[in-house]
């Protein structure tokens, strides 16, 4: 009797324990509560839960990186309208049919336009600014007290995880967007040229900081890592090719022609071969030219007389550098100008004022309007190109993130089949159980009954 007893608390034991197992999982859906008790199943759990941690993270980035990608493609689409607008206006302006008020016009609509390009080159999105590069808590483009546009984001761009252990460039710098090489050198064409105003960059994507003595003078540039205690190229230059934006030039006009002169110019003349005489004041600077012949007796009128105005460097071609990259294979030198230091000066020249807010006569604003408009077609083609490298790499994040949707889905599945349960199975076995604990219930029933009390009965 005792024994019996005992097999039956043991029978018992046993389906309390299965009644737990098929409790927990009908309730949580897995098949293990504990990897002892099945290792095999815990250890397979375990990667597939790493995996879907890892891919869970992954669409996290690829989804944020997909909404940058097309912030910035939205605000360059948005730039590259405006641009197209500057570039008919300025066309517009270069022609003979509008006067000084018109063409001021236009420049004030160009002044509303560059806050606007302003703006979108500073687009922000989630506490990043889309076209700094991997200083994407760095404003892309700042103003200084005069206004002028500076690039102070990264030149390169950020690395964004894409696959488990690959990474995707993402985006383009404002760099990219925003300035256009004025002069290319590689191992066959070896000299670039560049003024003070350029950024160049090599072939590494790597910048190039132009270097000046103690009086401004342009000496050597060097690698942007050399500052970082790692000594490495510098570049010798040659001298000066053309312009001194150190003296100032000086403007009139004779029989329809537009006249620039130097400091030291003595004499000029013009196209009908006559010579004018520069008179200059007590300072030494030319003052007014004068025709020769008026100082032989001929009768002096005002059509004589010339006086000569001073312009800043604007109306000049300013100092061009020279230096050789040398000739090894692979390299690729670019100076690179500011989009916004050429709308500045189409800006200026349709307001007849020079860098420095001084006036200028129509000619030579007329002149500098047309070097606007074809330096603005230069850029305009660069930022298209930048605008399709952009769409290129909106392309990968776009497939990776297909490719990541696809893995997630699938190892949700195998989630399920190493550690999820068979409910239909689970209710089977509950049901069993339910019949398996009447049995024995009954069973215990009728044996306590075989007890000696009964049986004295």
């Amino acid at each position: 009797m005792i024994l019996t007893t005992s097999q039956m608390n043991y029978r018992l034991d046993n389906l309390n324990t299965e009644h737990k197992r098929v409790a927990y999982q009908i309730s949580s859906g897995r098949k293990i509560d504990d990897g002892s008790e099945d290792s095999d199943i815990y250890g397979r759990e375990l990667y597939v839960e790493n995996k879907l941690s890892v891919y869970r993270e992954v669409k996290v980035q690829l989804n944020k990186a997909v909404a940058q990608n097309n912030a910035s493609d939205t605000a360059i689409m948005s730039m590259k309208k405006l641009i197209e607008k500057i570039k008919a206006n300025l066309i517009k302006a270069n022609t003979s049919a509008l006067n000084d008020s018109e063409r001021q016009i236009i420049g004030t609509e160009l002044k509303a336009m560059r806050e606007n390009i302003f703006d979108f080159v500073n687009t922000k999105i989630e506490g990043d600014y889309v076209f700094s590069g991997r200083k994407a808590k760095t404003q892309a483009f700042v103003k200084d007290a005069n206004g002028k546009v500076t690039y102070q984001g990264d030149i390169r761009v950020r690395k964004i995880l894409s696959e488990e252990g690959s990474y995707r460039e993402r985006g383009i710098t404002g760099m990219d967007l925003m300035m256009y090489p004025t002069s290319v050198a590689t191992k066959t064409s070896p000299t670039l040229t560049f003024t003070d105003e350029n950024r160049i960059v090599d072939q590494n994507n790597e910048e190039w900081n132009i270097i000046k003595n103690r009086d401004g003078e342009v000496k050597f540039i060097v690698r942007d890592e050399y500052h970082k205690g790692n000594a490495v190229g510098i570049k010798a230059l040659g001298t000066a090719l053309s312009g001194n934006p150190a003296s100032p030039v000086f403007t009139t006009e004779i029989a329809g022609e537009h006249v620039q002169l130097s400091e030291t110019a003595t004499e000029f003349i013009d196209k009908n071969g006559e010579k004018w005489i520069v008179e200059k004041n007590a300072s030494g600077k030319p003052d007014f030219l004068i025709r020769e012949n008026a100082y032989k007796g001929a009768q002096f009128d005002r059509s004589n007389l010339k006086p000569v105005n001073t312009i800043s460097a604007v109306g000049v071609t300013p100092v061009v550098y020279a230096t050789d990259v040398g000739s090894q294979d692979g390299t690729k030198f670019e100076a690179k100008r500011n989009f916004f230091d050429i709308l500045d000066e189409s800006i200026n020249a349709l307001n007849q004022v020079d860098k420095d807010g001084n006036p200028i006569d129509t000619n030579l604003a007329k002149d500098l309007i047309g070097k606007a408009e074809t330096n603005m077609e230069q850029f305009y083609t660069g930022m298209n190109a930048a605008h399709a490298k952009l769409g290129t790499r909106n392309k990968v994040f776009e497939f990776s993130t297909e490719s990541i949707t696809t893995k997630l889905f699938q190892f949700k599945v195998l989630s399920q089949d190493v550690i999820g349960v068979d409910l239909g199975k689970l209710a089977v076995e509950a049901k069993a159980l339910e019949v398996t604990y009447a049995g024995l219930y009954s069973t215990i029933n009728k044996t306590s009954q075989l007890s000696l009390v009964n049986y004295i009965k």
